[in-house]
């Protein structure tokens, strides 16, 4: 079974913001996909009859989130402040439902199990607003690295 795109929502969990523990980061239009690569190190001997190679750690890459642009956001305002800076835990929830995470103390959050999760620190790189043109919506962008490993949990 398929699942659509309409629906998905990006989260920033940040249990040192209290009261804005779980913020949305609202009107996102893309959340792109970032392509894990791996390193290939060179093993060969001079006895060897071919090349030979191991392959290094896994870098989960970056990717772009494409946005409408809202100054008056509260997601936009918390990735500006979180821009350049140490990583924050993200949460995509895929469409199934448009439950949200819940903090629940201390450095726990309840991903609600009637959706898909992926889960993963960010650095965030980057977040610019787009041009401003004659008969189209503001837009921007917010660049993502991953940092670490991305965990999948799937709907139940």
């Amino acid at each position: 079974m398929a699942i659509t795109s309409q629906g998905a929502q990006i989260y920033f969990l940040d249990h040192n913001d209290t009261g804005n523990e779980v913020i949305e980061f609202g009107c996102a239009t893309t959340i792109g996909s970032a392509s894990p690569t791996r390193n290939k190190i060179d093993v060969t001997c001079l006895t060897s009859t071919a090349k030979e190679f191991l392959l290094g750690l896994v870098d989960n890459g970056s990717f772009d989130v494409g946005f409408r642009y809202d100054p008056q956001s509260v997601g936009y305002a918390k990735a500006r402040a979180l821009e350049g800076g140490d990583a924050v835990r993200v949460v995509i929830g895929l469409s199934e439902s448009s439950d949200d995470p819940v903090f629940t103390g201390g450095t726990v959050y309840t991903l609600p199990t009637t959706r898909t999760w992926i889960s993963f620190d960010a650095l965030i790189e980057a977040v610019s607003r787009g041009d401003i043109t004659i008969d189209d919506a503001m837009n921007g962008t917010m660049t993502l690295t991953v940092s670490g490993a991305e965990t999948e949990t799937k709907k139940v």
